[in-house]
């Protein structure tokens, strides 16, 4: 699914968005055993921030209230995550 025109914005080994001159397509990676590289579409959106409000509630919040504060730490909980997915610590001997 890459073009000329596309990028991709990897988030984690779970989500991604692609972005063209149009859209900012939000996935969700649902292997399967045919199809262990399927990524289902979740939205479009013609911002990142909006594909990014979408991935909070549907990662963050998983469809559950929340008080503002265990929200906020939920989110910050999943940006280290994505810090620490994108950006592993190498280890030395």
């Amino acid at each position: 699914m890459t073009s000329s025109n596309r990028q991709t914005v990897s988030i984690n080994n779970k989500f991604k968005v692609d972005v063209d001159p149009y859209n900012h397509t939000l996935m969700q990676h649902m292997p399967s055993p045919k199809r262990p590289d399927h990524w289902e579409v979740v939205g479009y959106y013609s911002t990142m921030s909006g594909a990014l409000n979408k991935l909070t509630q549907t990662a963050v919040l998983d469809g559950a209230d929340a008080d503002l504060i265990s929200y906020c730490q939920a989110i910050l909980d999943e940006a280290k995550a994505v810090c620490h997915h994108s950006h592993p610590k190498k280890v030395t001997t």
